[in-house]
């Protein structure tokens, strides 16, 4: 049995040459509206008719032809997204927004695993954006989105699969230098030790001790550096971090320490001590020597 109504002691029928599709919809106002759609044996659509009737019980009919049938369906498959990183510990997550088939993208779906664990994530709007907070270094993330709109949900996307770094790459330092007053010192990375580090800027803070008291304290970009104004005949702690500014709560800090003593100069304090020293030394020998000869 085909749906079918009547109006003024004509009836219509979902039914045309070939096949007839009625939709019917509440209208606002609590009428009801009834959409009859007849194509041909090609499946041309031939003839449309629209029923309205309000909710006083007046009726309105609306002829007309179209030349294409337009079908909702659920989206198209969404394209594996990108990602940038943000200061903090956060990744953007970014993607297309795929063919919506006639009804209009509301929201999306969002597969996130982490750790292995895997969750569903649903924004708020139509906006093909998310923002990941609190990453961890050396966690892998997969990301897959899928479009929804009134049709239903589309097929989720190829998964995204990025990871950031644990440690800042670590530095190996050397002494290149003492002087009474100075040292210099330099450091390298290894190029395999920053193929992670694409994304991010690599900062050294060199910080060098007398005992347990910091003496001075800087941050370089360079891959090498001379201390001055030292005390001279002291021992001194080097050490080098290297970290990822904006990261240090994702990305640990690696660290690279070297010990120098600074030279004495000639006549100086510490020089007259050793020289009495062995003064001393020597005179206590001729001594020796003179009681037993």
């Amino acid at each position: 049995h085909l749906p079918s109504w009547q109006v003024d002691g004509q009836v219509y029928s979902s039914y045309g040459l070939l096949a007839g599709v009625a939709t019917y919809s509440i209208l606002e106002d609590g009428g009801l509206s009834v959409n009859n759609i007849q194509s041909d044996m090609n499946g041309t659509v031939i003839n449309c008719i629209t029923l309205n009737s309000s909710a006083d019980g007046a009726f309105s009919l609306t002829r007309g032809t179209v030349s294409e049938l337009i079908v909702a369906a659920i989206p198209d498959r969404t394209q594996t997204p990108d990602y940038s990183l943000i200061p903090g510990c956060s990744a953007l997550i970014q993607w297309i927004a795929p063919f919506d088939n006639h009804k209009s993208i509301l929201h999306y779906s969002i597969l996130l695993t982490e750790n292995s664990v895997t969750s569903m994530i649903n924004t708020t709007n139509s906006t093909p954006t998310l923002q990941l907070d609190n990453i961890i270094g050396g966690v892998a993330y997969t990301v897959s989105v899928a479009a929804i709109n009134l049709v239903g949900e589309g097929l989720h996307s190829v998964p995204l699969v990025f990871e950031i770094p644990s440690e800042a790459p670590t530095p190996l330092c050397k002494l290149d230098s003492v002087t009474q007053t100075s040292v210099s010192f330099s450091w390298i990375v290894s190029s395999d030790a920053f193929v992670d580090f694409t994304d991010f800027q690599v900062s050294y803070d060199l910080e060098i001790y007398r005992s347990d008291t910091a003496i001075q304290l800087i941050t370089s970009n360079s891959t090498s550096h001379t201390f001055n104004s030292l005390m001279e005949g002291t021992k001194y702690y080097v050490n080098i971090t290297s970290s990822v500014p904006g990261y240090t709560g994702c990305v640990t800090n690696s660290i690279c320490s070297l010990e120098a003593v600074t030279d004495t100069k000639p006549g100086s304090a510490a020089d007259n001590l050793r020289v009495n020293v062995y003064v001393f030394y020597l005179v206590f020998l001729i001594l020796l020597f003179v009681q037993f000869f």
